[in-house]
């Protein structure tokens, strides 16, 4: 221990003594190197910076002096990092300065560079120093030491564009390496360099470089589409964007659309407003993504149709959208065939602000929202509804009315007949926005934001070609064993259509079924919980047609069987599910009409990147030579090998760029009307591109900064309607089996909503009450008889 501790003492004494000793004294360099040569203008800064660094102090480049009335190099100068002076105090005010470091330090070097061979030779050397040298353990803090490689560069790049903090890329950095003294650079040099390398692929606006990079994509693609509106000074106000596997993808899956435009986190303060869909594993699926300035009914109108005629011209089944009125309108015109549909999440929230005294009665909330969300029929909706207004005294509040003269819109009771896939809020598209706010925040600008729904999008059809191969390949294990019915969803529908085809058929299993009439081949039959479903469906089934109906109407909401039809199929022995209630989206097959793409992003071959490939050979090479380092002749192999690879890489880089990357240097250069040239490629006869004139030669303005508004003194601008969520509801999200909980819960929430009719309807002894088959309004009661042992009795 004691050795130990004198040796720390040691250590740090000696950068102690070797400071004070040269802090008032000249230092001269201890080796001369008049008489280098070197090839070229690099090597002799190299030469200089090498020397430097084993010294302990820095080095500049100089002046270079050409011979007369030519640009040839006659001589060439580096001198200390401490040479000369800076400009006195004063002259240019700063509100940040850097360190001052100048001593008027005379060392340097003068290079002569050969008037025939070209090469330089060093002919004098002055070594004379007037400051201290930099301590051994200090020496890569050296301004001229600290250099951040291309690799490492591209490394930090790749890993602060997916969203991970560069801080948390460099504390990785630095471990690997050893320490930030065999890093190379510093902190601050990675941050510069990382805004420096982004600034360098501008063309010094971010809007014209990004609807460049649309044309280009255009010019490669042949399904490419992308629109965009300028104001009158040319500024970019509203733009629109979508690839060919999203026309795809829409033409597949195109029944739901999800449109949400609460984000508006960037640069400008625009609104980013994703096409959101459901693909086959009930996973986020793109299907377009649009930013616009302001919500008013004709920037709404510009996008919509822009979306509209880059998919052909067809429309959804339905459209979920938040509450806004100039939406609503544009959709009203563009989408006429449409079933627009409101965010029952918006509305939950709306209803705290506009109707906090009634919202904090006691059941109050509870009611409310299963009114919201849980009813099946418009008889039941109708039922519970006239009773809470009752109950609580609300019928005239404003914001109640204007609700209930838009409850088709946002009631499901009102909407079984369009499938809508079981999705009540615009969640999935925000659940877009949260993948784009890990990443990026209000700086980052529109191209960046272009990269990032490029990395989204990635992830979305990773995780969708890992749910094709799962269902292709493999199969869940059976919770009902030996069950045909089962094993005939399981081979036909995707492996996550069938965990709730599955679900369905176990809790079809405690259903009661009681059949209350029968007129071949139709049978009638009530079907319900016999505890937990005070109000219970009518099922009708054609066992000659196997045509079957529930007053659920869960099949057309959902686009699967209900539990009380495969109570009946139970009953029936039915082995196989009817072709007519199989819906293709939900199928295996569904796979096959996803076309692959035939063209990458970039067209580039696939090949392992740069970095990547770096980050392999560092390790395959430190792990020989750990290998090796004990050994003295192992270490002259290694020595040896690496001379001779590096020779013979350096003639083979320079052979290769000698030829040159024409192409790119073609593609930068060209004007924006030369980029977007015709495609060769056959381009699908019911999409119009946009026409050529909205592509103009001059400069695209970036977007006119919005006005940020303020309330009670707090900036609201750039803030995203993010739904709160407590630690409570984070923790249990993440448990398995989160869906059969939420079940449960509404369950739950049925059972207790309907028992406060037992107290208020007396029914007879065996009655029990049922939704109705007609389009009637009102819920009916079944009562025993001698025959059938029931007969309808309105309620």
């Amino acid at each position: 221990m004691f050795v130990y501790v004198l040796c720390l003492f040691l250590y740090h004494t000696y950068d102690v003594l070797c400071v004070l000793f040269y802090r008032h004294a000249d230092f001269e360099e201890p080796v001369s190197l008049e008489g280098s040569v070197v090839k070229d203008d690099d090597e002799a800064y190299e030469l200089y910076n090498s020397h430097a660094f084993r010294n302990g102090f820095g080095t500049r480049k100089g002046k270079k002096e050409y011979r007369s009335g030519t640009r040839i190099v006659r001589q060439r100068f580096f001198v200390c990092a401490y040479e000369g002076f800076k400009n006195p105090d004063g002259v240019v005010p700063k509100s940040f300065k850097k360190i001052d470091r100048r001593t008027g330090c005379k060392a340097s070097v003068q290079f002569d560079v050969d008037k025939k061979t070209g090469v330089y030779v060093l002919s004098k050397h002055s070594r004379l120093h007037n400051h201290s040298m930099v301590p051994a353990n200090k020496r890569h803090l050296i301004r001229s030491h600290r250099h951040i490689s291309k690799e490492q560069l591209a490394f930090l790049t790749i890993f602060t564009c997916s969203g991970t903090k560069l801080a948390d890329v460099l504390r990785a950095m630095r471990k690997e390496v050893g320490g930030e003294a065999n890093l190379g650079f510093t902190v601050p040099d990675a941050y510069d360099a990382v805004l420096a390398e982004k600034k360098k692929k501008l063309d010094g606006c971010d809007s014209n470089q990004l609807i460049r990079w649309f044309a280009m994509r255009q010019a490669k693609e042949h399904d490419f589409y992308y629109d965009f509106q300028l104001n009158e000074e040319n500024q970019l106000i509203n733009f629109f964007w979508r690839d060919g596997r999203m026309r795809s993808d829409y033409e597949a899956f195109g029944d739901l659309l999800i449109h949400d435009t609460t984000y508006r986190t960037n640069k400008y303060d625009m609104i980013c407003g994703p096409f959101v869909g459901m693909n086959l594993h009930t996973q986020n699926i793109m299907f377009g993504v649009g930013f616009i300035l302001n919500e008013k009914a004709g920037t709404f109108d510009w996008l919509f149709n822009s979306f509209l005629t880059s998919m052909g011209g067809k429309q959804p089944v339905t459209i979920m959208t938040d509450q806004s009125s100039a939406m609503d309108k544009a959709i009203r015109e563009v989408f006429p065939k449409s079933r627009h549909r409101l965010c029952t999440w918006h509305i939950g929230e709306n209803a705290v602000v506009n109707i906090k005294g009634v919202m904090a009665k006691e059941g109050f909330k509870r009611w409310f929202d299963y009114v919201l969300k849980y009813t099946d029929t418009v008889a039941e909706f109708e039922h519970y509804w006239n009773s809470l207004l009752a109950d609580y005294n609300c019928a005239k509040h404003s914001w109640i009315i204007r609700l209930n003269s838009l409850k088709e819109k946002w009631c499901p009771a009102y909407n079984k007949d369009w499938f809508s896939g079981g999705v009540l809020s615009s969640q999935r598209s925000e659940t877009t926005n949260h993948s784009i706010s890990r990443r990026l925040h209000k700086t980052n600008g529109l191209c960046d934001f272009y990269k990032c729904f490029l990395d989204v999008i990635d992830e979305w059809r990773s995780k969708e070609n890992k749910g094709d191969y799962n269902s292709s390949t493999g199969n869940r294990y059976y919770a009902c064993a030996d069950n045909m019915l089962c094993l005939h969803a399981r081979d036909v529908y995707t492996i996550a259509i069938y965990l709730i085809f599955e679900q369905r058929f176990i809790k079809a299993i405690g259903l009661r079924c009681q059949r209350i009439s029968y007129e071949f081949p139709v049978s009638k039959y009530i079907v319900g919980h016999p505890t937990k479903d005070f109000i219970r469906h009518v099922v009708m089934f054609n066992e000659q047609e196997m045509v079957v109906d529930c007053t659920c109407k869960s099949y057309g909401e959902i686009g699967v069987l209900c539990s009380h039809i495969l109570r009946v199929f139970i009953v029936h022995n039915v082995e196989e599910i009817p072709k007519q209630y199989i819906m293709k989206r939900w199928t295996k097959k569904a796979m096959n009409t996803i076309v692959e793409e035939g063209e990458d992003r970039d067209n580039e071959v696939s090949v392992v990147s740069a970095s990547v490939w770096r980050m392999q050979s560092i390790r395959n090479c430190i792990k020989v030579i750990n290998e090796a380092q004990h050994c003295p002749a192992a270490r002259k192999l290694i020595d040896l090998g690496v001379l001779d690879i590096s020779c013979k890489v350096k003639e083979y880089i320079g052979g290769v760029e000698g030829d040159g990357n024409v192409s790119n240097k073609y593609v930068r250069e060209e004007t924006l009307l030369d980029v977007v040239e015709p495609s060769t490629d056959t381009v699908l006869p019911d999409v119009v591109e946009p026409i050529a004139e909205k592509v103009i030669p001059t400069m695209i303005q970036n977007p006119p900064k919005r006005k940020r508004k303020i309330k009670n003194g707090t900036e609201k601008a750039n803030e995203r309607n993010v739904r709160p969520k407590g630690i409570v509801e984070k923790k249990r999200n993440k448990l398995k089996g989160w869906n059969k909980r939420r079940e449960r819960h509404v369950d739950n929430l049925r059972e207790e909503t309907q028992s406060t009719d037992q107290c208020i309807i007396n029914l007879p002894v065996g009655g029990v009450l049922v939704h109705p088959t007609s389009s009637n309004s009102q819920l009916e009661a079944y009562v025993p008889d001698d025959y059938f042992g029931v007969h309808i009795q309105p309620l």
